[in-house]
């Protein structure tokens, strides 16, 4: 029989299995199976159902599974591995480094890196050997883009969001940094870090930062407290405290992830959300709302966030904040269309408007 992992099909002696190798690919013509890579299958209808995440995770494993040669999950799969938040689609290419590192070409979907891998970086995750999490963030960081990196850190940083996991330090993972062999990296990784910031609850949240900080707008407050007249407080997703505004990035997650919403429905969620917005404009500020839309054209929020009067920094500051995070600028994030078949494809942002997943 083909050997089974997870949700997996394995038929690793084909040649020796000839009967069983053609009923996997008769279920396979038949749409019984899917075809991950050479003698790797699995069940067309989880696959349909599975996340886009959940496909990469398991493009993973049937990568590793059919390695010869013993390796460690890296980078951008690294990342796949331990649920960090991702603002673009997942990558097709399954990233690894092989033990000991070098001597194995870059083809077929798989991307190796030979770089030096102590112990020490190498975690069990998911049956796989993976990056360690520091490690993995300090890699986005290193060679990622600073918009992806910065979501995961943030994530990362912030007790909410990091949980399960404990949460990560900026101190950690600049003395992760450090102990890296190659200094491949090494500059715009301390920048990213350094940028990082766990009072940012969403991906979105953190675009948002880089875009504010790129646009040359004075950096925000993250999560201000507010009273709330019937008991507990509001934390605000971004404030200039001085100018009396409130920003507010408004992805679709409180509105219709069960993370989010808890026990209560979206309607309530909505009445909530205004009865908020009204305690906070009775205290004297004015409230400035944005979306993905607004991140995929950051003209639009530019111009949001000038007609509110949100502070703007001194020229030779705003040259200064656009190269800080990192030496390129800010690229627009990019579309994970994923249709009822559970399908998904990249397409850019621009011109035509498109929904980015969170």
């Amino acid at each position: 029989m083909p050997h089974a992992s997870g949700e997996l099909l394995l038929s690793r002696d084909a040649h020796f299995l000839d009967s069983e190798s053609d009923s996997l690919r008769r279920a396979a013509a038949s749409g019984r199976l899917t075809r991950l890579r050479r003698g790797v299958y699995t069940d067309s209808a989880s696959w349909s159902a599975a996340s886009p995440r959940d496909r990469y995770v398991r493009r993973i494993h049937a990568v590793v599974a059919t390695r010869e040669v013993p390796c460690v999950v890296a980078r951008q799969s690294a990342a796949a591995l331990w649920s960090f938040p991702r603002i673009n689609r997942w990558p097709e290419d399954v990233h690894l480094i092989p033990v000991p590192p070098g001597g194995l070409r870059s083809r077929n979907g798989v991307r190796h890196h030979a770089e030096a891998m102590p112990d020490t970086d190498v975690a069990e995750l998911l049956g796989l050997r993976v990056t360690s999490r520091l490690r993995t963030l300090v890699d986005l960081a290193r060679f990622d883009s600073i918009a992806e990196a910065v979501a995961a850190l943030d994530h990362s940083l912030n007790p909410r969001t990091a949980h399960p996991h404990p949460v990560v330090t900026q101190d950690a993972l600049l003395e992760q940094l450090v102990g890296i062999q190659s200094s491949r990296g090494a500059a715009r990784a301390a920048r990213a870090i350094h940028f990082a910031d766990g009072g940012a609850g969403s991906p979105g949240e953190s675009y948002s930062r880089l875009l504010i900080r790129q646009l040359g707008f004075a950096p925000p407050q993250l999560q201000v407290e507010h009273p709330n007249p019937r008991g507990g407080s509001y934390f605000t997703d971004f404030e200039w405290p001085d100018a009396r505004i409130i920003g507010e990035f408004d992805g679709r997650s409180k509105y219709l992830k069960p993370e989010y919403l808890g026990t209560r429905t979206p309607g309530e969620v909505v009445v909530e959300e205004k009865l908020r917005e009204d305690d906070l404009r009775a205290e004297g500020s004015q409230i400035r709302r944005w979306t993905w839309e607004h991140l995929r054209t950051p003209a639009r929020l530019e111009r949001l966030l000038s007609e509110a009067g949100v502070p703007r920094l001194s020229r030779r500051a705003a040259q200064a904040a656009v190269s800080s995070p990192n030496s390129s600028r800010v690229a627009p994030p990019r579309e994970t269309v994923t249709s009822h078949r559970g399908r998904h494809a990249d397409r850019s942002v621009s011109p035509a408007p498109v929904r980015l997943a969170e």
